[in-house]
């Protein structure tokens, strides 16, 4: 074999390695950078995060990381259905700033035939909080929610806080942790705030827009 067709076969043999050698560089680089995140997260507060698992986390901001912690919840504004079962919500976002709100139970009392408001109940510490939630069709009342469990908080004064995501569409994410620790992320720019009342605007603007499209094939 000549010493030329001797390089090009070592060439040839070498290439699968080679690519996948460079497949593997953003790979580790976006991990680090994950990671760096994660410990950023932890530094300032938030408990939960593990930068040991950050192989776990699947996205490249910090939402992600903390959903994946258990410091984050990820949810669809609209329900599908009635009734809305708002107590489920209150229960996952209350297990975000655990053991903050431990011990609390959640109750929904539908309006009688889809027609009047909603009464969203909340026992704890042998009291009973009420919060009346608007009628939505199939969407929750994300602000009646967190009203409530802000109530809880400020009753057991509980270093705790949750915070509504900024969203820009029809999908809501909440965090939950220690005061401290939201305050500084929203401080760093980690994550911004949003209304409560966005995701349900965002949705029905969709589905104002498309409704018709629809229709008219």
């Amino acid at each position: 074999m000549s010493v030329l067709r001797l390089c090009v076969a070592s060439l040839l043999f070498l290439l699968p390695a080679m690519a996948l050698q460079a497949a593997d560089r953003p790979a580790t680089h976006a991990q680090r950078d994950l990671r760096a995140l994660a410990v950023q997260l932890r530094s300032i507060g938030f408990a939960k995060v593990n930068p040991d698992a950050s192989g776990d986390v699947e996205g490249r901001d910090a939402e992600a990381v903390l959903e994946a912690a258990g410091h984050a919840y990820w949810f669809d504004v609209e329900t599908g259905m009635f009734p809305n079962e708002h107590d489920g919500l209150l229960r996952a976002l209350a297990s975000l700033v655990s053991p903050a709100l431990d011990g609390a139970t959640f109750e929904e009392i539908a309006p009688p035939n889809d027609e009047g408001p909603y009464q969203l109940v909340a026992r704890m510490d042998g009291k009973v909080y009420r919060v009346p939630a608007e009628n939505l069709g199939d969407w929750y009342d994300v602000t009646a929610v967190l009203r409530l469990l802000d109530t809880l908080i400020a009753a057991r004064r509980a270093d705790a806080r949750l915070l509504m995501l900024d969203s820009d569409d029809q999908t809501a994410v909440v965090v939950g942790g220690s005061r401290k620790a939201v305050g500084e992320a929203l401080r760093l720019g980690l994550i911004r705030s949003g209304n409560a009342d966005e995701p349900a605007a965002a949705g029905k603007a969709f589905e104002a827009e498309a409704l018709p499209s629809l229709r008219a094939r």
